[in-house]
């Protein structure tokens, strides 16, 4: 059995490795026509090509309203129990199944459409500065996504050849040594 910290350690490490492969084989802008298949849709996926929240959050309204609205018809024939330390007691729960019914689903609704509206905020803005297109009379220099990429692609290249030359320097020196004995 694995110990608690060896999986936090073996996790980490490989989160990294696996962040660097990314980093390198896929997100480069070099690599957008490269890939296909699945890791078309892991690049498109690290890259925010499309937004995934909208969905995300029509399936959990659609299932909240669903469910408030038949958690609140059981209800309506439901009854509570009440223990005490000396009896019992019941009590009908129809008022909490009404709730349950009427105003849950307008409450789920009006938070819904506060979350949509964010989410379509973002959406026109990325529209908006897709239209733009750099246009405007001040520039604004945001960070790149995919020249940032490109440059991590680079070093993280560079720095892998220098590990894998220092490794087959080792292995040759060592190799050397063991003839020389």
């Amino acid at each position: 059995m694995i110990s608690y910290g060896i999986c936090l350690l073996l996790g980490l490490i490989s989160a990294v490795v696996l962040t660097i492969l990314l980093y390198v084989m896929v997100l480069p802008e070099s690599k957008a026509n490269t890939v296909t298949g699945f890791l078309k849709f892991v690049r498109d996926f690290f890259l925010f090509k499309k937004l995934y929240i909208e969905a995300v959050l029509r399936f959990l309204y659609t299932f909240s309203t669903l469910f408030s609205i038949c958690f609140g018809v059981f209800l309506l024939v439901g009854k509570k129990q009440s223990f005490s330390l000396f009896s019992t007691s019941e009590s009908s729960t129809f008022g909490l199944g009404l709730f349950f019914i009427v105003v849950c689903p307008i409450l789920l609704r009006i938070s819904y459409e506060l979350l949509m509206l964010m989410v379509i905020l973002v959406t026109n803005v990325i529209a908006i500065n897709g239209k733009l297109n750099g246009k405007s009379g001040k520039e604004v220099q945001f960070a790149d996504e995919n020249s940032l990429t490109e440059k991590f692609s680079s070093v993280a290249t560079d720095a892998a050849k220098n590990v894998m030359n220092e490794v087959q320097n080792m292995g040759i020196d060592n190799d050397k040594k063991d003839e020389n004995k």
